[in-house]
């Protein structure tokens, strides 16, 4: 009996071991389908929400197309119809094609996301049908795992109630966010694992059932039947447990399997919507050629506009330059005016009117016997109201009872100064007027018996705390003797009109001459030149300011075969052109460099050259003779002869030479060894071959100063060299006071610093975060509001025993509350925008220590006026201008321009003795005679070498000729805070041109000179850096069978020229090969006997009497041939390579020929020093390495050398709809990322040292990509590898591969670039994958030079 129940009792426990093992695997199975179907239906949902975003912005964009599309049809009307705003409309232009551009971008990518949202649905419909398979598949699966639980589920009624319910409640919550459902799913998980541990624990029993039915005892086995009977009991209710689970996931599955077949509804509802997109698409496709064709004719219209706003804007600054000589040859005019008391006189305000705001100079002559009358007025009529006045500031000379007084009011009311000087006598009197801050002087020069020169002066100082003159050009009057009658005057200046004879007005330094006027009445009577106060030994010479010149004319002076120029001069500049005479190639040149003396002359072939080895801008006078015969010359300075160091030269004389230019040069000069600085000195006593010669008889001055008067300068700038001007003698008793007005955009820097030798006392101004700072005696004033704005602004500061008080613009002031400390010192200094390096500041002195930049004027030290020109001890100062007047770099160009030959080295011509060759003790020396240095860059000069006798060698450097301050400066070190070398580098000489830098590039001139039917020659220097290019080339344009050229072939030059019927050849030998990258001289003619070519002197000619007339015409091609026309040329030339090389002093008749922007065709400057390479400017550009599609793949490998002038920039960059490869430089950093479709893979390479890459060194730089691996290498040193997801190996690009930049740069078409800026520097030795790339002009768009880079 036990037996029967024992196997029962076995039975059950297999069947319970069978349905649990099977109600698990369903369970798992229904898990994995529920799991499915509801991943699919989610992503169905969100592929929904994503299409129809999709669809709302392709309607949002084409409706944008369509608005810009109708206004562009408007706008192309108005281009047509405003022709005349030429600049205003070309600006428009510009703009629009811009727009039209990134939204025809906007359309194409919107375009390509609406195919990629039909892919999507495609693939949304797959999905779906998957999903209702698996669904149904899961049904069918549920039913048979219910019916094998259907006998279980019987006796576990009440835990399948419980379960099922909790069950549902987890399926709910998960409906509505799978983050709800994942933690229940995991609580369900766990909640099977009890049955696993009953399962384990059940065939734990029934193995000890086994042991125990083999070893039966004698005892009851009613107890162990209990036993067994609670286990299966435990079990059942545990598998009840889990059919409840079961159930609720069928019924799950159930409400999933609904919702699945609604989804063919929205399928059709999305068709439909797909259909309306595509109908949408198939109207912008319409529109897209029109759009497209719009946009390839903007640019020509664009281009014709732009020349036309190029003629003219050259054609102003013509007229402008012809209106400002003007003004200045009316205003010498030294004519005096006779007034009458019905003439009425308003001058022409002068060009430095502004500034006149702190300082004031106005001088002249007079004579009347009238007791009460104007003689001049300068100010604003009543009401004017200017922005940030107080008043209606004027000044006015007037006549009071025959004395002189001298009303003004600049904001305090009026004052006046009265001298006690009686001068209504008709006798003629000098008066001038001198008002600087709160300092004012009236003073009247008269001449006595014999001739003496008598002064009377009265100075005051003026009330109140304003100080600034306030004048607008427009509104402001200058009036002379009377003043119209609607004029609304002052009531203090309302005297009577002036009656009597004025003359020789001066505002400044500016002459301001009575016949140039605005407006006049009964003005026209000329006054007699006054008999008194007269120089009877007037000056025959000029001051010249920098920036002036005197042409003369030179045709009555024969100076072709023999010259002999003298002259005494005096200056404190170290550069500047004293004298030139030239023409063609041929010149005579005297000038200044380094402040020594150089005398040279071209005969038409080399240079001759004359140096003196001491300097003498020393502010002396020192006379100079500068001599020649023939090709032989001589120089003499101050009776001491200068040694002949040089070779000797071929030629006998120049060129008929029309007109001589003393201390600059009207324009620019050809003469590319002959400065371009203008003189800053004075000039007298010139004689030119035995002819005493009067500087004021020439044809043409500008900006010159009859005499030599001492050099007044009250404006001083700073610019980015560190520099102070420092003013000695400062003794302070408790009464500081100092004014001044300055100028600057920096934020930071020490306008003045004021202490003694001991510095225990001292008081210093200072920018800090555009604040400005007073710090007295360690007490410290800030200003409220912020000051470099780039305007001007007058300072005043006062310390005294009642108040420390600092004034802005005479509007804000910040004072003390109370008595400031005590200043005192003795023999002290005042230092004016910066200190010297040696000068160490104690703490607390200062707010700031770096240095100013920016220009100061009009400075005041306790009512007397600082005379900056004084000052023997300053740096890097710039005197009398401000850097920050829109004309200061074309005036004086004193940071980059002009670039000057370096002087070759002189070596003895006597072979009896060689002393040592050193390098010369003023040698790259900016130091001026007075102590100061200009501020002129000579880095890119060679060394000028001296020849030093044994004996006379020093174990010191000798210090430079003349007074000076301290020892000269070392070479400076490679700024730290910057790139080394500037973003645009230095120039050679205007007129010189590169060639074969850019695709196609040439000269094409139009205008020619002279008759060129019979007789034509010409002349140009060339160098060349290939054997092979067209140098010059002229035919008929239409056939080409008569023509006349000059080419390189195999390094030869040859010079051919033909009718038509017969052809002319002449060709240099083969000793010399003139593509060695050196300057050769080329002169080539043609007449009725035949040709000749002139290389370097050397002459090749061939006779010809045949060919009478050639029949060429304009353009002449320099440099390279239109490709329009290559066909018709290669059969006459056997050539039409572009020269490579450079090409400058073109010469046609004698004449130079003129070349316009618009005749240069892919021309580039030609720099001093150069290397090979590509050069990328500042300007853009890029080169198209591999074209038109590139495919980067699985593995790529790029290696090029660099020398970056800007720490930022694209170096190579492709892409495709998604994929990317990109290098490039962020700030310092060296960037490669990589796109293979599964997010980027990025690799940095940081030098932890900024402007590592811009030290001005080559830097080599690799990139490699292998499949998801990226690395990147600089300098040799490699960056960790950087991996990405392995499901993507391959960068699927399909554009260009750019070198240096994008075609789309600054548009979201260039993927994967951060910088969005060009690559500015050079490029070399660029290999991808091993293959070495050879960059060629036709590769290259935008600015980019190939085959040279600049090292300067």
């Amino acid at each position: 009996m036990y037996i029967s129940s024992i196997d029962r009792l076995k039975k059950k426990l297999g069947d319970i071991e069978t349905q649990t093992k099977e109600s698990q695997d369903n369970l798992d199975v229904s898990q994995i389908l529920n799991d499915n179907s509801t991943k699919f239906n989610e992503e169905s949902n969100v592929e929904l929400q994503t299409l129809q975003n999709l669809l709302n912005e392709i309607e949002v964009h084409n409706n944008e197309i369509k608005s810009v599309i109708d206004n562009n049809d408007v706008e192309l009307d108005e281009v047509n119809n405003q022709v005349p705003a030429v600049r205003h409309h070309a600006t428009n232009l510009t703009d629009r094609a811009m727009n039209l551009d990134n939204l025809l971008t906007e359309s194409r990518d919107l375009s390509g996301g609406a195919v990629r949202a039909v892919k999507a649905y495609r693939d949304i419909v797959a999905a779906v049908k998957n999903a209702s398979n698996a669904a149904k598949a899961a049904e069918g699966d549920s039913t048979s795992a219910l019916n094998l639980l259907e006998d279980v589920g019987n006796t576990t009624y009440e835990v399948a109630q419980k379960s099922a319910k909790d069950l549902d409640n987890a399926f709910g919550i998960y409906h509505s966010t799978v983050q709800d459902l994942e933690p229940r799913v995991v609580d369900a998980i766990d909640q099977y694992k009890p049955v696993r541990k009953t399962h384990e624990t059940n065939d734990e029993v029934l193995s000890n059932i086994e042991k125990m039915l083999e070893n039966i005892q004698k005892q009851s086995l009613d107890q162990t039947y209990a036993l067994a009977a609670e286990k299966a009991d435990n079990a059942m209710r545990y598998v009840t447990n889990i059919e409840g689970i079961a159930n609720g996931t069928f019924d799950k599955l159930k409400n999933e399997t609904g919702n699945a077949t609604l989804l063919p509804k929205v399928l059709d509802d999305m068709n439909r919507d797909l259909l309306q997109t595509q109908k949408q698409l198939n109207i912008v496709n319409e529109k897209l050629p029109t759009i497209v064709d719009t946009m390839e004719e903007i640019p020509e219209q664009q281009t014709r506009l732009q020349n036309t706003v190029d003629n003219l804007a050259n054609s102003l600054k013509k007229l402008n330059q012809q209106i400002i000589y003007a003004r200045d040859l009316a205003n010498q005019i030294k004519i005096g005016m006779k007034f009458y008391p019905n003439t009425t006189l308003e001058l022409r305000n002068p060009s430095n009117l502004q500034e006149l705001s702190t300082s004031e100079r106005i001088s002249g002559y007079f004579k009347t016997d009238q007791e009460h009358a104007l003689i001049w007025y300068l100010g604003n009529p009543v009401g004017t109201n200017l922005r940030r006045t107080k008043g209606d500031d004027y000044m006015a000379l007037i006549l009071q009872n025959g004395y002189p007084v001298l009303k003004l009011d600049v904001g305090n009311g009026v004052e006046q100064v009265i001298l006690d000087k009686y001068v209504s006598n008709n006798v003629w009197y000098q008066f001038i007027v001198d008002r600087t801050g709160h300092n004012a002087k009236l003073t009247i020069r008269e001449e006595l018996p014999g001739g003496i020169a008598n002064t009377t002066s009265k100075e005051t100082t003026l009330d109140g705390p304003l100080s600034i003159f306030n004048l607008d050009r427009n509104k402001s009057k200058l009036f002379i003797g009377s003043y119209p009658d609607q004029y609304n005057m002052q009531k203090e200046v309302e005297v009577l009109p002036f009656e009597g004879e004025i003359e020789d007005f001066v505002i400044g330094d500016k002459p301001v001459s009575l016949w140039n006027f605005n407006y006049g009445f009964e003005n026209h009577h000329g006054a007699v030149e006054r008999d008194k106060l007269i120089n009877l030994e007037p000056s025959t010479g000029y001051r010249f300011n920098g920036n002036g010149y005197v042409i003369l004319d030179a045709r009555s002076y024969p100076l072709r075969s023999r010259s002999i120029i003298q002259l005494n001069f005096k200056t404190f500049a170290t550069e500047g052109l004293l004298f030139l005479a030239g023409k063609g190639r041929t010149f005579i040149a005297l000038e200044l460099r380094q402040g020594r003396i150089l005398y040279q002359y071209n005969l038409g072939g080399q240079t001759k050259r004359w140096q003196t080895q001491r300097a003498y801008n020393d502010g002396l006078w020192h006379t100079v003779i500068a001599s020649r015969l023939g090709a032989d010359g001589k120089l003499t300075l101050d009776n001491e002869d200068i040694d002949d160091a040089t070779p000797g030269i071929d030629g006998q004389s120049v060129e008929s030479i029309e007109t001589i230019a003393f201390g600059g040069y009207s324009g620019q000069h050809p003469f590319a060894d002959v400065t371009k600085i203008k003189f800053d000195g004075c000039i007298d006593h010139v004689v030119i071959m035995s002819n005493q010669i009067d500087l004021r008889n020439n044809i043409k001055a500008y900006d010159v100063t009859p005499g030599c008067p001492v050099k007044f300068s009250q404006m001083v700038s700073f610019d980015r060299s560190p520099g102070y001007v420092a003013h000695g003698g400062v003794t302070v008793a408790n009464d500081f006071k100092i004014s001044f007005k300055f100028k600057t955009k920096e934020k930071d820097g020490l306008i003045f610093y004021s202490t003694d030798s001991l510095r225990t006392a001292n008081i210093s101004l200072a920018l800090k975060n555009g604040h400005l700072v007073l710090i007295s005696q360690k007490i410290e004033l800030m200003s409220r509001g912020t000051y470099n704005d780039s305007d001007w602004h007058v300072v005043s500061v006062i310390h005294n025993d009642h108040f420390l008080r600092i004034d802005f613009d005479d509007i804000e002031h910040v004072s003390l509350d109370s008595a400031p400390p005590q200043l005192f010192y003795m023999h002290g200094t005042l230092y004016i925008g910066g200190v010297p390096r040696h000068l160490i500041l104690s703490p607390g002195t200062v707010a700031s220590v770096i240095p100013f930049r920016g220009c100061i004027g009009d400075l005041t030290l306790k009512g007397n006026v600082v005379n900056f020109a004084n000052s023997t001890n300053k740096a890097n100062e710039i005197l009398g201008k401000c850097i920050y007047d829109k004309n200061y770099k074309d005036i004086d160009r004193i940071d980059t321009e002009p670039t000057l030959p370096p002087l070759e080295p002189l070596e003895p011509i006597t072979t009896e003795h060689f002393g040592e060759t050193t390098q010369g003790p003023h040698e790259h020396t900016t130091r001026r005679g007075d102590g100061g240095f200009d501020d002129f860059d000579r880095t890119d000069q060679e060394a000028v070498t001296e020849v030093v006798q044994p004996q006379l060698i020093q174990t010191t450097p000798p210090r430079p000729y003349g007074p000076v301050g301290r020892d000269p400066i070392t070479t400076a070190k490679p700024p730290e805070d910057a790139c080394v070398l500037p973003l645009d580098p230095p120039q050679s000489a205007a007129g010189v041109y590169r060639f074969g830098a850019q695709k196609d590039s040439r000269l094409e001139i139009e205008r020619l000179r002279g008759r060129y039917k019979k007789h034509i020659d010409f002349a140009l220097d060339f160098k060349s850096d290939a054997p092979d290019g067209i140098i010059f080339y002229m035919s008929d344009n239409f056939t080409h069978s008569q023509y006349l050229a000059l080419f390189l072939q195999q390094g030869n030059v040859v010079y051919t020229f033909s009718d038509g019927k017969s052809t002319t050849v002449i060709k240099s030998n083969n000793t010399q090969d003139y593509s060695d990258d050196k300057w050769h001289v080329v002169e080539f003619s043609r007449d009725e006997n035949g040709g000749k070519l002139v290389l370097d002197g050397q002459v090749f000619d061939k006779q010809d009497s045949s060919m009478q007339k050639l029949d060429v015409k304009h353009p002449i091609y320099v440099g390279g041939l239109d490709p329009d026309h290559y066909n018709l040329i290669q059969g006459n030339l056997n050539n039409t390579r572009s020269f490579s090389g450079c090409i400058r002093n073109l010469v046609m008749n004698s004449k130079p020929l003129e070349i316009q922007p618009q005749n240069q065709i892919g021309v580039v400057p030609c720099f001093n020093n150069i290397e090979s390479g590509a050069f990328f400017p500042g300007r853009g550009g890029f080169v198209r390495l591999k074209e038109p599609r590139f495919k980067v793949g699985d593995v790529f490998n790029v290696k090029l050398d660099i020398k970056p002038r800007r720490d930022s920039g694209v170096l190579i960059a492709v892409n495709g709809r998604k994929d990317f490869f990109v290098l490039e430089m962020i700030e310092g950093e060296m960037s490669l990322t990589v796109e293979n479709g599964n997010g980027p893979i990025k690799a940095v390479y940081n030098p932890h040292k900024k402007f590592y890459f811009c030290d001005g060194q080559w830097h080599s730089v690799q990139a490699v990509k292998s499949k998801n691996v990226i690395t990147l290498s600089v300098d040799n040193v490699f960056t960790d590898p950087n991996l990405g997801d392995h499901s993507s190996t391959s960068t699927d690009t399909g554009s260009a591969l750019f070198l240096g930049g994008h075609r789309y740069l600054n548009t979201p078409r260039a993927k994967g670039v951060v910088t969005k800026l060009p690559y500015v520097g050079c490029v070399k030795n660029v290999v991808i994958n091993d293959e070495p790339i050879e960059i060629h002009a036709n590769m290259a768009e935008g600015d980019v030079i190939v085959g040279t880079c600049p090292t300067d």
